[in-house]
């Protein structure tokens, strides 16, 4: 709905996108919205845990999001324990203001190995959306399907002792 009233067709938008065009329209309303929506974001604690423990063992942590900067920077203010253990943030990118490149698009992934300079079978990719697992499956990277804290760990404990 309110990527139609942004005059946005689009299967997927991304927190960015519907920045930008609130922006471009100077719809203060949406913008609002937007910023109330983020605000809403809340922590699951168990993957937080998850989080902080890989981070203390010193493994090293990114994130792959398609949200952009403006909600990336809502996080690292909101949730900086948890933002901080990650040294790396790769995020949908616009290199033609056409076209965003996001997940599941190969580019994105292919952009991230390029911009970390690492082998792919050396990452572990973990997403909830299976079409973004597959797509980050067939770019080399190793992968876990999200579906709880508790075979999220299992998985990366399997990953890790492997």
């Amino acid at each position: 709905f309110l990527a139609s009233k942004a005059k946005m067709i689009k299967k997927e938008v991304t927190s960015e996108e519907l920045i930008n065009e609130a922006r471009k329209q100077n719809n203060k309303a949406l913008l609002d919205l937007i910023h109330l929506f983020s605000a809403q974001y809340k922590l699951n604690p168990e993957v937080s845990s998850i989080i902080a423990q890989l981070h203390q063992s010193g493994i090293t942590q990114h994130i792959g999001s398609n949200i952009g900067p403006t909600l990336l920077e809502t996080f690292y203010q909101t949730f900086p324990d948890v933002m901080n253990c990650f040294s790396y943030t790769h995020i949908a990118t616009c290199h033609d203001p056409k076209k965003i490149i996001k997940k599941p698009d190969p580019l994105f992934f292919m952009s991230y190995i390029q911009n970390i300079e690492c082998d792919p079978a050396q990452v572990i990719f973990i997403d909830d959306k299976i079409t973004n697992i597959k797509a980050a499956q067939k770019c080399g990277l190793r992968v876990i399907h999200f579906k709880d804290s508790t075979q999220l760990k299992k998985e990366l404990l399997s990953f890790i002792s492997g």
